[in-house]
């Protein structure tokens, strides 16, 4: 029997909204990556684990779980995928977006197209309504190379999948935007390709990606020596060809932060993530919050800076954000304040005084401004979910693992 990681745990916090989770491993296997990316939609919850063995060598692995908040006790894993690729090295589950009945997965090591060229799977038949799960389409860039890392990172909005290849062109980065991708067969190459015009080799352009119906956003945090970029595009309902950002996003600070590490937006609104901002304390991260990006052209710098009320050195903050409507959560992977290294996440809940762009990023372009932690040990409500040893709905390689 193949050996899989055996059991997480999700800790709900429902004071400050409906469904929040924090995923870490209770068991976990050594060096599988557990929990290096998760995406959630609805009741359906992804964990990828891109350097899981149990088949090959950092091949990846990644599962889902149906729950609802009120749900208690222990509840094992509805489906595990497995790529139709699965390859050494592949890194299957790096990358990870649900959305509604669709899933997608990136695989930057993947060697379908060429080597380390990348691709994304993506499945259907993921909500707890479905009964059985399948790989339905690969995405791949139209035109592959080598070392592209396609793949790194991936968002759904509808049925519009945005990808992101930080590796190509020596590393100047591009990303994909693949529409439709439910009536996708086989192999599918992208409708338009997405280009920083101020990228340049080491920008990593496509490190992040964020996809919110026809707005999308690209983080750069390699751009003028790890200063970082993140990048606007409107109107990829349409959009074809080489396609060029509708503003550029930047921080008024302008440290070698990695801004751009990380991104979300919603609506008009975004925020971007700097792991490394240290203006305040060493390494102690911050996050950046624009507004009015419906309108916005040119160069922009944020409407607020987001910060963590017990701000300390080497936290990471930053290096991973989301953004719902006006809430907006960031993680600090670093932070040591509980537990050493053992990571916080920040909510920060926003009622503003207008929509439209602030013309400073005082805390005062907000009627209130309210953040809430939760971490290791915060919560008071549990739930468990392990992975189980025998799935009935499953997702498993068509043919057998290195046979291609």
């Amino acid at each position: 029997m193949t050996k899989i990681p055996t059991a997480i745990a999700i800790l709900i916090a429902t004071s400050l909204f409906s469904w929040g989770a924090i995923i870490t491993t209770e068991n976990p296997e050594v060096g599988i990556g557990f929990g290096h990316t998760v995406s959630q939609s609805g009741e359906v919850t992804l964990v990828g684990a891109p350097s899981w063995s149990g088949m090959e060598t950092h091949g990846g692995i990644a599962g889902a779980w149906h729950s609802t908040p009120d749900q208690g006790g222990e509840i094992q894993s509805d489906l595990m995928f497995f790529p139709s690729n699965l390859t050494p090295g592949g890194n299957f589950g790096m990358s990870a977006s649900a959305n509604g009945d669709l899933a997608s997965f990136g695989s930057p090591g993947d060697n379908l197209t060429g080597k380390t060229a990348g691709a994304v799977y993506v499945f259907n038949g993921v909500s707890p309504e479905s009964h059985e799960s399948s790989e339905i389409a690969q995405l791949i860039p139209s035109s592959p190379s080598d070392f592209m890392d396609f793949g790194y990172s991936v968002s759904l909005s509808g049925t519009t999948a945005l990808v992101g290849a930080r590796g190509e062109n020596n590393a100047t980065g591009g990303a994909y935007l693949y529409r439709g991708i439910h009536d996708g067969t086989d192999t599918v190459t992208e409708n338009a390709h997405l280009l920083g015009s101020n990228a340049t080799s080491s920008s990593y352009f496509g490190h992040s990606v964020s996809l919110d119906g026809n707005t999308g956003l690209v983080g750069a945090p390699g751009q003028d020596d790890e200063v970082g970029a993140a990048y606007l595009f409107r109107g990829l309902d349409s959009a074809t060809g080489d396609v060029y950002e509708s503003a550029e996003l930047v921080s008024s600070l302008g440290t070698h932060s990695l801004f751009g590490d990380s991104v979300g937006i919603s609506g008009n609104m975004a925020v971007v993530g700097a792991p490394r901002e240290s203006s305040i304390e060493h390494l102690a991260g911050a996050a950046f919050l624009y507004r009015g990006l419906d309108s916005a052209s040119g160069t922009i710098e944020e409407d607020l800076i987001l910060r963590p009320s017990d701000i300390s050195e080497s936290t990471r903050f930053g290096a991973a954000v989301g953004l719902s409507g006006t809430t907006a959560i960031v993680g600090a992977s670093d932070d040591s304040s509980r537990i050493a290294g053992g990571g916080s996440a920040y909510v920060f809940l926003a009622s503003y005084k207008s929509m439209n762009r602030a013309t400073s990023p005082e805390s005062s372009a907000c009627d209130s401004l309210l953040e809430t932690r939760f971490g290791s040990g915060e919560t008071t409500q549990g739930l468990t979910l392990s992975l189980a040893t025998s799935i009935p709905r499953t997702s498993k390689p068509s043919t057998a693992p290195g046979s291609q």
